[in-house]
């Protein structure tokens, strides 16, 4: 179960892939726009916020990218959304 205050998954641009699958409450800002709409996590620059991507690599790049925006309690869900569904945690597939 996730501790943090919030997700966000960044591992595809495809709004379509999210929806087939994603961490439940998870956000989709793709990491591709991450930088222009970093502003949209600005409520939650103090509290702890999870990054998700398929496999961790995209999740790792967007932490840089938040850092650089001032974000700091930045944790990446390591194995990405991969190891998370083999530890049999829910997937949702609504879309957010």
């Amino acid at each position: 179960r996730l501790q943090g205050d919030w997700s966000s998954d960044v591992c595809s641009s495809d709004l379509l892939k999210f929806s087939q699958g994603h961490i439940p409450n998870a956000r989709h800002l793709p990491l591709s726009e991450l930088a222009r709409r970093s502003n949209e996590l600005e409520k939650f620059k103090e509290r702890p916020i999870i990054l998700c991507c398929a496999s961790g690599a995209r999740s790792a790049s967007a932490i840089g990218t938040l850092k650089k925006a001032g974000f700091e309690k930045l944790y990446n869900l390591r194995g990405g959304l991969f190891e998370w569904e083999k530890a049999g945690q829910p997937i949702s597939r609504k879309r957010k």
